[in-house]
């Protein structure tokens, strides 16, 4: 059956589907100081949620007092960070507002352009209003990121969205609870070594450097365990360097990823040299385990999360999450959640 999936609302995802690679995120050092003794603050995640649980609305003087306000201000607000399907493609109906009975978003085939400016937005200050949505589908099969295509897949029952504004005065509706809900995404092998070249020559090109190939082997063990190989053909100036980076995230029942076998090797004239620097900083995360996903608001949190890999269809993953206070029910919603994710192993 056709993959699940889930939206993005920052202009670009810059590594999606893999959480291995992500991984490797800067730690934040922890100092300490005299005097009264500072409570220890949590694990950092491996893999943030802010920008995929963030919907972009038009800029108003006051938040939407309609279900059809609230549906032309996600759409303009949708169409002002990309190119938006020309169709009428939110859907918000039933129930009283500011609680409705469903809310859908279809981004199927909108595209978005990697090379796009616009700044992520980062909700401040307190909510100006809340909506309760009993069913929220949010889909895209697909989104086209220049050349590549995400499928892509998010659903919720009895969702909390705030009504929120960045510095800058941006509207937005954040996700901030749901009693159930169910997260997928598959992307092909070709279009994530896409995505990885394209945005390995942005960020090299800055310090001088060309990335002229990218060779990624992603193997997913047991739902749980993912294996990386990338491989990396650069040059400085015209003196070729080649770099190739080894690691293996290992997921436990409580959902923390630990991170193994790192290593950055290298080869042709620059590759040994370059390797001899980083390798050793990459050993600070060696053995390092944290919380896989964090969420940033409300009292979400990750249940459940299952991987896989094939040839032909790339990688894939289905994860679980709901509010930390409310156990999943053995509603029809959770059954037919439970039979989507076997089916699309």
């Amino acid at each position: 059956m056709p993959a699940q999936k889930f939206a993005p609302s920052s202009p670009a995802p810059r590594c999606p589907a893999l959480p291995a690679l992500l991984a490797l995120a800067l730690a934040l050092a922890a100092g300490g100081c005299a005097g009264k003794p500072k409570q220890p603050k949590p694990p950092k995640p491996w893999i943030g949620t802010k920008s995929l649980l963030t919907f972009p609305m038009v800029r108003t003087t006051q938040p939407p007092k309609s279900p059809d306000a609230l549906e032309d201000a996600l759409e303009a607000g949708w169409r002002s960070r990309m190119k938006a399907p020309e169709d009428e493609f939110v859907r918000v109906q039933g129930g009283k507002f500011p609680k409705v009975q469903t809310m859908s978003i279809d981004l199927t085939d909108a595209y978005i352009a990697m090379d796009d400016d616009k700044k992520k937005l980062r909700p401040k200050g307190k909510p100006q209003g809340t909506i309760k949505v009993e069913s929220l589908e949010f889909v895209a099969k697909p989104l086209k990121v220049e050349k590549a295509n995400l499928i892509l897949d998010m659903r919720a029952a009895d969702a909390t969205l705030e009504v929120r504004r960045d510095r800058r005065g941006r509207q937005m509706l954040t996700l901030t609870g749901a009693r159930d809900g169910a997260v997928s995404l598959e992307v092909a092998r070709k279009d994530i070594e896409w995505l990885l070249l394209k945005s390995a020559r942005e960020g090299a090109g800055k310090f001088g450097v060309s990335v002229d190939r990218i060779k990624l082997k992603l193997d997913v063990i047991e739902n749980r365990t993912i294996r990386g190989d990338l491989k990396l053909d650069t040059r400085l100036g015209f003196l070729p360097a080649g770099l190739r980076f080894k690691a293996r995230v290992d997921i436990d029942d409580n959902l923390n990823g630990r991170i193994t076998n790192l290593s950055c090797s290298g080869d042709q004239l620059l590759g040994p040299l370059i390797s001899a620097v980083v390798h050793p900083a990459l050993q600070r995360y060696e053995g390092k385990t944290r919380p896989l996903v964090g969420f940033a608001w409300g009292n979400l949190r990750l249940r459940d999360l299952r991987m896989w890999s094939d040839e032909k269809i790339g990688i894939g993953l289905a994860a679980k999450f709901g509010d930390d206070t409310s156990p999943p029910r053995p509603t029809k919603f959770r059954k037919r959640q439970q039979a989507e994710m076997v089916a699309s192993k």
